[in-house]
């Protein structure tokens, strides 16, 4: 079969595509897959031939092509109602736009150019302004961009002392306080040391202060009927 076609006017699978479809003078939106296939496939071995760069894209268009005709030949599911061929037809209108503006700038374009630039234009010489400063505005001004670096850092510890007040629970006075009630009473429910504090931050100080007193050997842990208790050791008591 005889092709009378210039390759090198095609710049690309979709460029062939839209000379196919003018060629037989069909609707893009309205493509004949199963024509247009056949006589893109006939141009496919001429376009290996000449080994350009973009041939994989010819080929990959092949295989979109082959697809969408096997989506059409296959029964359509009832979910499905998109046309297979309305996404090569978008394709195809888009570029087509973009030629139709390559080919309408290269009519207006001088012989040779490629480029299309604005002349520069004539810029007014500025005018003097009409307001006067008073040497208090600059002043003004001036202690206001200060004022606004300063709002920019971070507030100072100090900032916070009369928000944000943190009281330090220390486990040693807890303990010292724990061993003045041993002395004075003997024993002490351990409960009743844990329960009557304030808040959980100062029962957690005496529990703390209770398991240093049991390591240290000051006091010690017995089961008695009445339930558990804290007791001074004999060694302390003496």
């Amino acid at each position: 079969m005889d092709l009378n076609f210039k390759l090198e006017t095609f710049e690309g699978p979709l460029d062939l595509l839209l000379f196919l479809i003018n060629k037989n003078k069909v609707d893009i939106r309205d493509i004949p897959i199963a024509e247009i296939l056949r006589q893109y496939l006939d141009y496919m071995p001429v376009i290996r031939e000449q080994n350009l760069d973009n041939v994989t894209e010819f080929t990959v268009m092949a295989a979109a092509l082959i697809y969408i005709k096997s989506r059409m030949m296959l029964p359509k599911p009832e979910e499905e109602e998109e046309d297979p061929r309305k996404a090569l037809a978008d394709a195809l209108i888009e570029y087509k736009k973009f030629k139709e503006a390559a080919a309408w700038l290269a009519l207006r374009l001088p012989e040779g150019q490629l480029l299309i630039t604005k002349p520069p234009e004539v810029l007014e010489r500025s005018r003097t302004p009409d307001y006067h400063h008073e040497p208090g505005d600059l002043l003004d001004a001036m202690k206001a961009i200060f004022l606004r670096d300063e709002r920019k850092k971070p507030p100072s510890r100090e900032a916070f002392s009369g928000i944000v007040h943190r009281e330090i629970i220390s486990v040693e006075e807890k303990s010292e306080y724990i061993v003045s009630i041993l002395k004075k009473l003997g024993e002490v429910d351990v409960t009743a040391l844990f329960y009557g504090e304030r808040d959980k931050r100062h029962a957690v100080a005496a529990f703390l202060a209770v398991l240093d007193l049991i390591r240290d050997g000051v006091a010690l842990i017995s089961d008695n009927t009445d339930g558990q208790t804290l007791k001074l050791c004999a060694n302390m008591m003496a």
